[in-house]
């Protein structure tokens, strides 16, 4: 019979004649005779087999009618799964139900080798031309179509980042956006992280982050967007110095920040719970604590305390004062003596009323009136205590009546 439906491949023979006169030719139908009993390239169809004796061709003979059949045609059904990472080779197709033919199967893609599974995979973007054999006659073969196995675009997207804003910050950020490629939805994640819907990663301190996206829809398609380095500035830190009170009670102390470094190169400075400034210097500071503060003027939240300042006062100016009154009427002999010293820088300087200063505690010649003494801090000229008034007195003249 035809191995294959459609084809011309059927075959009848005519074997072992006898009878008549021993010559022999044959037909179909109402063909041509011929001296060979092989009938061969036959359709589908019913023949007529006849036989004559060649040496008397009026002698006709049907043997009868033999029927070549076919197979049913040959078909299956077919489908396919897409590459599901761009560049990647899973795709598949699968070749089922197949019917037909004389009943055993052979499948192949192209010019592949046939195989007796119809399961296709590791498949690559492209066009496969699926056939389907007759495992009992190979040369039967039919093409079910081509099927194209696609691939998504590539998963792209853009990253952006923002830098920690204070040394030992944990504020850094990484944004993915405008995901495009894939099946169309999207999972990000950071190293490796968990994956997340959202492509904003926050709370991020100084480091090297691999940011990966993947098409959720097949969680094995996964693209590193690339590295993204998250900076900090170098630490805040300042110089700082100060100058103490200069008396006792003054306000006249000082601190001064200077040379600022680190961060990301603009400063504001504070005492205390103060107001911030853009100057370093801070004066009229009275004997007490402060905490000196410098901040990122870029990144306000970036404040660090660079110590505590202890403005100092000395203590206060003091001395013993002595006189000795003029001992005579109208006499330069009076006396004022200023001693043991204390408070202040260790070192002074005396003097009386509005007369020169003089470094010796000890005053003479001095007439009968009121003195203002006065006592000051020799490392601070401007630190003048008045330690109080001396009255120099003198006697009455002498006289007396003489007779």
């Amino acid at each position: 019979n035809v191995t294959c439906n459609g084809a011309n491949d059927g075959t009848i023979t005519v074997t072992a004649p006898a009878g008549g006169y021993g010559t022999y030719e044959y037909r179909l139908n109402t063909g041509a005779w011929q001296s060979s009993g092989n009938f061969s390239a036959l359709a589908n169809a019913t023949y007529s087999v006849q036989i004559r004796d060649a040496a008397n061709p009026t002698c006709v003979i049907v043997l009868g009618d033999q029927i070549i059949t076919q197979p049913a045609a040959l078909t299956a059904a077919v489908a396919k799964t897409n590459v599901t990472c761009n560049g990647a080779n899973d795709g598949t197709i699968t070749v089922t139900a197949p019917a037909g033919g004389y009943g055993t199967y052979e499948y192949r893609l192209n010019t592949g080798a046939w195989q007796s599974s119809g399961n296709f995979s590791a498949l690559a973007n492209a066009t496969y031309s699926v056939q389907i054999r007759d495992a009992a006659n190979p040369t039967c073969v039919i093409v079910l179509g081509d099927q194209e196995i696609t691939q998504p675009a590539a998963l792209t997207a853009a990253v952006d980042k923002t830098n920690v804003t204070c040394n030992g910050a944990n504020d850094g950020t990484i944004t993915v956006t405008a995901p495009t490629g894939g099946y169309g939805t999207y999972e990000y994640r950071l190293n490796t992280g968990a994956w997340q819907t959202s492509g904003n990663f926050s709370a991020l301190a100084n480091a090297t982050y691999s940011v990966q996206i993947r098409d959720a829809a097949n969680p094995t398609c996964v693209i590193v967007l690339g590295d993204q380095e998250i900076t900090q500035p170098a630490a805040l830190t300042a110089a700082v110095d100060k100058t103490n009170v200069t008396c006792n009670g003054a306000n006249d102390g000082t601190i001064t920040v200077t040379a600022p470094t680190g961060g990301y190169g603009t400063y504001e400075y504070r005492l205390n719970t103060g107001a911030w400034q853009t100057s370093g210097n801070f004066s009229a500071l009275a004997n007490a604590t402060y905490s000196v503060q410098i901040r990122d003027a870029a990144n306000p939240t970036c404040v660090i305390v660079l110590g505590d300042q202890i403005i100092t006062q000395p203590a206060a100016l003091t001395a013993a004062v002595a006189k000795t009154n003029v001992t005579c009427n109208g006499a330069n002999d009076g006396t004022i003596t200023v001693t043991a010293p204390t408070g202040g820088y260790g070192t002074y300087e005396y003097r009386l009323n509005t007369g020169a200063w003089q470094t010796s505690g000890n005053f003479s010649a001095l007439a009968n009136a009121t003195y203002s003494v006065q006592i000051r801090d020799a490392a601070n000229p401007a630190c003048v205590i008045v330690l109080g008034d001396q009255i120099i007195t003198q006697p009455a003249a002498l006289t007396a009546a003489v007779d």
